[in-house]
């Protein structure tokens, strides 16, 4: 096991941050914010999110994925002297539904997701808004839940290999022990004293044991800068396969010490092509209301080209949806006016 991993962050950030403040502290005011949280692990959904299907684009590396899941799940590897490398890397440029593959999969297995994103990371020790903290909400998920998958986004934005921000080495420090499935210790312990009672049922070793035989972790970055490889004409080409960033790439932009925890075969979604654009359009319109058919296809008509120079991704779908919104709407309000208008102008 590295040294980083062994180092717990929860004094190495204390230390330059917040050194009136104890991780007991910290924890117990965790407690019932992330027990007022705890629903955002398994978010509902709405039914057309719940009925969505990957798109025809994006098959092929949700098939690998799940392949990769059953391996995981379905597979006796834990009896191995070996444990083997199941962390996955998943690469693609924006709006492509990185992190629709993992939610859909968790549903497909019928288990529960926790999505965490580098952004919103709040190291432990720290001064946040209501308590919060990251690890202790993950270390309440695995408590909670026998099995589950772990989606790590903006995995891309991580920092450079010789990134030294302090805030930004203990969130790497607090990564590394995500991917190596380490309970870091002192947070469990702390939250045995939380105010509204103990935050965990399950003892720190206990917690640790169920995450590395149970939890699936996806990892996922959109390293966009790469996949803007100049073309001719700035046109995208149809063939995307040349465009992907290689390994050595992704070595460039953030540590190898964390590129290195996850498999080294990195699954790609690459930038959308017109047809990919077409065809995800039509699967739209199969699923949303009949009446929104004409405006979203008018919109979809002026924006395509303009979708596939820019690489909007799905963005550009939730666009077309959110203008047809309002022309729904107004035809919807001009029906209301009018029927009571021919009310009065014909009383029979």
């Amino acid at each position: 096991m590295d040294a980083a991993v062994q180092r717990s962050p929860v004094a190495a950030f204390a230390n330059g941050v917040n050194r009136n403040h104890s991780a007991v502290g910290q924890t117990r005011s965790a407690a019932s914010a992330i027990r007022k949280t705890q629903r955002l692990a398994t978010p509902e959904e709405s039914p057309m999110n719940s009925a969505a299907r990957p798109a025809r684009y994006q098959l092929s590396a949700f098939h690998e994925l799940r392949e990769l899941a059953a391996d995981y799940y379905d597979f006796d590897w834990r009896s191995l002297p070996v444990s083997p490398r199941m962390n996955v890397l998943l690469c693609s440029g924006t709006g492509t539904g990185k992190t629709f593959l993992s939610a859909h999969l968790a549903r497909e297995l019928g288990i529960p997701r926790l999505l965490l994103t580098f952004g919103n990371w709040i190291v432990s020790g720290a001064r946040a808004r209501g308590g919060l903290q990251t690890l202790p909400l993950l270390y309440s998920f695995i408590d909670r839940y026998e099995r589950g998958i772990i989606a790590l986004d903006e995995i891309d934005k991580i920092a450079s290999p010789d990134g030294t921000g302090e805030w930004t080495r203990a969130v790497q420090l607090e990564i590394f022990s995500v991917l190596d499935k380490v309970v870091l210790p002192g947070i469990v312990e702390a939250g045995q004293h939380g105010e509204d009672g103990p935050l965990f049922t399950l003892r720190r070793e206990d917690i640790e044991r169920r995450f590395a035989r149970g939890y699936f972790i996806v990892g996922s970055g959109a390293w966009e800068h790469l996949w803007r490889a100049p073309s001719a004409a700035g046109f995208i080409p149809p063939s995307n396969a040349a465009q992907r960033p290689t390994y050595d790439q992704l070595l460039q932009t953030i540590p190898a010490e964390i590129l290195n925890r996850f498999r080294g075969e990195v699954l790609y979604l690459g930038p959308l092509t017109k047809a990919d654009y077409e065809s995800l359009l039509e699967e739209t319109l199969h699923r949303l209301p009949q009446e929104f058919a004409p405006f979203v296809q008018d919109g979809a008509a002026k924006s395509l080209n303009e979708a596939v120079r820019t690489q909007r991704g799905y963005r550009w779908i939730e666009e077309l949806v959110a203008t047809a919104i309002r022309a729904v709407r107004t035809c919807q309000l001009n029906k209301l006016q009018i029927g009571p208008a021919r009310e009065m102008l014909d009383p029979s």
